[in-house]
């Protein structure tokens, strides 16, 4: 078992961890006392990152996990703003054929 000693009262077990990017494999250690994961199979299409990372103690694996959530929240709001955009845009067509609608029935009426 490969630990990290942070301080004399707590102690990391490098291998209780799980893969930082979230394929939910636990971390594995390798002769040099590095973690990394063992997943060969691919994730979200291709390697999972983690399997070619190796992770010399327990704050890498933290540093990682937190770039991967900064990451997805990046693409969060960029994936909002563009949902913002597209809401904008089914609104107005609303109003456009509502607008067409009030139109047509008027001529239709009028027309007789």
């Amino acid at each position: 078992m490969t630990t990290l000693t942070i301080d004399p009262a707590t102690t990391v077990d490098m291998t209780t961890l799980d893969c930082p990017y979230g394929c939910g494999e636990k971390l594995v250690v390798n002769e040099f006392s590095e973690a990394n994961c063992p997943t060969d199979g691919g994730w979200y299409g291709r390697e999972c990152e983690g399997c070619s990372a190796n992770f010399p103690h327990a704050d890498a694996v933290v540093d990682a996990a937190y770039d991967v959530y900064r990451f997805e929240k990046q693409q969060l709001r960029r994936w909002q703003a563009e949902l913002g955009k597209y809401r904008e845009l089914v609104s107005e067509a609303e109003k456009a054929v509502r607008r067409a609608d009030k139109r047509w029935s008027r001529i239709a009426t009028q027309h007789g």
